[in-house]
């Protein structure tokens, strides 16, 4: 668990706001604690890894709206909400909203400690897969138009000889533009490209253009 999450505390009761506290320092994690929504807005930075335990019902800005507000954050705070008056209803809104936890007060220290530890991890992989995403568009952003459809075309499982035969090229064109797709890509094998690209195609990644047949003579490369 990295030492660099900070867990922030959104309670407006004091003794709530220590005892997540004293969890969070058990966990060898930082952590930020806040009266108000609006207090934990004025400094909350979304690079911020970490997650964000939540009173629902807070003076001014509630805890429903506060997650409201974070909801299009990329990558999304992991929030565990806590309640005087849990509900169903209440429950099931936060969860819409990104709470991956809902407890009723008081919560059981063990459990709370469960809920930190599990929503500290699934922030980290949250911000890898962000990161990943970001560094395969970054690489996709240097593929020629050409290449995109001979890379289309790949993942649908076409042979150089197909890709030839579709886009009215040459095998060794199509050979050319391959090899370049790899080393742009850093993939080291077909399975590796075809790897990368399962991971950009999830919502928000990668839609590259549609292949699109060309009407030169075979062999007239680029």
């Amino acid at each position: 668990m990295s030492s660099k999450s900070v867990v922030f505390v959104v309670d407006a009761d004091m003794s709530v706001r220590k005892s997540v506290a004293a969890i969070a320092a058990a966990l060898r994690l930082r952590v930020e604690l806040h009266c108000t929504a609006e207090g934990f807005l004025d400094v909350f930075a979304p690079s911020q890894a970490g997650c964000l335990v939540v009173e629902e019902r807070l003076p001014g800005l509630s805890g429903q709206e506060l997650l409201d507000r974070l909801h299009d954050h990329q990558p999304r705070l992991p929030a565990i909400v806590l309640s005087q008056r849990a509900s169903v209803a209440t429950a099931v809104q936060a969860m819409r909203s990104g709470a991956v936890h809902f407890f009723e007060k008081p919560c059981p220290t063990p459990e709370l400690e469960e809920a930190i530890r599990e929503a500290v991890a699934l922030d980290a992989r949250n911000r890898r897969q962000t990161t990943l995403l970001d560094r395969l568009e970054g690489r996709l952003a240097r593929l020629s138009t050409g290449e995109h459809e001979v890379l289309g075309l790949l993942l649908r499982g076409e042979s150089n000889k197909g890709i030839a035969a579709q886009l009215s090229l040459s095998i060794r064109a199509v050979e050319v533009r391959r090899a370049k797709v790899m080393k742009k890509m850093h993939a080291r094998s077909l399975v590796d490209l075809v790897q990368m690209m399962l991971t950009a195609r999830q919502p928000g990644g990668w839609k590259g253009p549609e292949p699109k047949p060309r009407s030169q003579p075979a062999g007239t490369g680029w």
